[in-house]
């Protein structure tokens, strides 16, 4: 009897974690598809795992107040003249603590997109505690846009650590918010594309 019953008990434990798994991938993707198509009722896994935290962390985000923390006048100034006007922005964010390459291969993604979503409509923020060090990453990888100095976004994703895109709309909300992957710039594209039409066609 115990000879049956122990592969039957070692067939559930392996049928429970697999369906767990697949649960938890499915509503991944849901949360995913969130930023492209802009769902909102999206079915939170009980499941977390620390990607799966960050992609729900972005989704608390949605439609936030931009408020951030600035380090100066001079950069308070320069953010609310960047973000003035009727349009949409889309806004980059970075710590100085990531990896550049990370940060290089996302902004190049962005630069591609220059043209389509305008010039004016691009802005960069960063929490750079030495100007001289911004400047020789502006110059390096050839970014025209200005980069803002803020101290904090005030926003839950900050304490991920990871560089972030977003839509500002009129009224200042953050939307459409994307964590980009370095490894995965076929998304980081898609994602470019779709707030284009989305929000700046």
């Amino acid at each position: 009897m115990k000879k049956i019953v122990l592969p039957l008990v070692l067939f559930a434990f392996l049928f429970a974690c697999s369906t767990a798994y697949l649960f938890v991938m499915n509503n991944k993707n849901a949360i995913q598809l969130h930023y492209y198509e802009g769902i909102e009722n999206v079915q939170i896994p009980e499941i977390i795992h620390n990607k799966d935290l960050q992609y729900i962390t972005a989704l608390s985000t949605e439609g936030k107040l931009f408020h951030p923390t600035m380090v100066d006048v001079i950069n308070q100034n320069g953010i609310e003249q960047a973000t003035h006007g009727v349009s949409s922005k889309l806004i980059f964010y970075y710590s100085e603590l990531n990896c550049n390459s990370c940060v290089e291969i996302i902004i190049k993604e962005i630069e591609n997109f220059r043209d389509s979503i305008g010039s004016d409509n691009i802005v960069y923020l960063s929490d750079y505690k030495r100007i001289r060090d911004m400047q020789i990453f502006k110059r390096i990888n050839h970014i025209s846009s200005e980069i803002y100095n803020i101290s904090s976004l005030n926003i839950p994703l900050e304490k991920m650590h990871v560089p972030l895109l977003f839509v500002l709309d009129n009224d200042k909300r953050i939307r459409s918010v994307f964590i980009p992957n370095k490894e995965d710039i076929k998304t980081i594209k898609l994602y470019l594309s779709t707030i284009k039409m989305k929000h700046f066609d």
